[in-house]
């Protein structure tokens, strides 16, 4: 099967939104029937995937750079927009719960930096040949698990 680039590129291009187009200052729908501990673990939660997805912004701008197809180049540049989207909307509901960065354990803001030292390796190949393969892995685990979970637990 022949993939439409042209077509994924306009697609990817016509799905792109802002941060700014949510009201971020509105108190959190249904956050009242949560108690403190878990506001708190859900903002440590989104903090952490905020880190993620991050990470997953420096995966696809890594592919990027190894795309001979400039739509490919492009596509994956998009998702690097996308991650990084994500992980700023992640973090403004994070303090809609009451969490910021430095309300994670230092263990994990630690890993989040040696994670992005991760990008600045030599082998430039073989941390393409590796965070390709298992980006696929994140995104699944955090459309299936971690979302659906916070969602279950508002209204909003």
């Amino acid at each position: 099967m022949d993939l439409d680039l042209d077509r994924m590129l306009q697609t990817v291009r016509d799905g792109q939104w802002s941060v700014d187009d949510f009201d971020w200052s509105q108190p959190l729908a249904g956050a009242d029937r949560l108690t403190p501990r878990q506001r708190r673990e859900a903002g440590l939660s989104l903090l952490f995937t905020a880190g993620l997805e991050r990470q997953a912004a420096k995966v696809f701008a890594l592919a990027a750079e190894f795309q001979d197809d400039p739509r490919a180049a492009a596509i994956y540049r998009l998702f690097e927009q996308d991650e990084l989207r994500h992980a700023e909307a992640e973090v403004r509901l994070a303090a809609r719960y009451g969490a910021t960065w430095r309300d994670l354990p230092r263990g994990a803001r630690w890993m989040f930096r040696e994670l992005e030292r991760d990008f600045e390796r030599a082998d430039r190949v073989s941390l393409y040949e590796l965070s390709t393969a298992t980006i696929v892995l994140f995104e699944l685990a955090l459309d299936s698990l971690l979302i659906p979970a916070l969602k279950a637990s508002t209204d909003d």
